[in-house]
């Protein structure tokens, strides 16, 4: 494992991604801190198709809670989930899409969407 700033975030994500594949809200909601959002916000946006796609579905879970969704609108996460709903693979976009449905549960989350 690295070490150094760019690193922090990603344990956390991995935990993420185990909690939600083991389908354990509780320790996924736990993880939901800002290293973690910003690591999968980075997926988003540099990863693999199958990472996006991974990384979509647990922003998507994530945000069902608002204090979730308003950290993922707050670190930058909208721009990068309408990229991989205009230009992923069909699995990440229906993903991406679930996701902003979530996070646009208020009407300053979804004109932040519609811009």
């Amino acid at each position: 494992m690295q070490h150094g700033s760019k690193s922090k975030g990603k344990p956390l994500a991995d935990i993420a991604i185990r909690a939600l594949w083991r389908n354990d809200s509780d320790k996924l909601e736990k993880s939901a801190n800002a290293a973690c959002i910003s690591s999968l916000i980075d997926l988003l946006k540099n990863g693999t198709d199958d990472s996006k796609g991974f990384a979509a579905n647990i922003i998507k879970v994530l945000c069902r809670d608002e204090e979730c969704a308003e950290k993922v609108l707050k670190a930058g996460g909208i721009p990068p989930l309408i990229a991989l709903l205009r230009d992923g693979t069909s699995h990440s976009k229906s993903k991406a899409a679930d996701a902003l449905v979530n996070v646009s549960h208020t009407d300053e989350r979804s004109a932040v969407i519609a811009k």
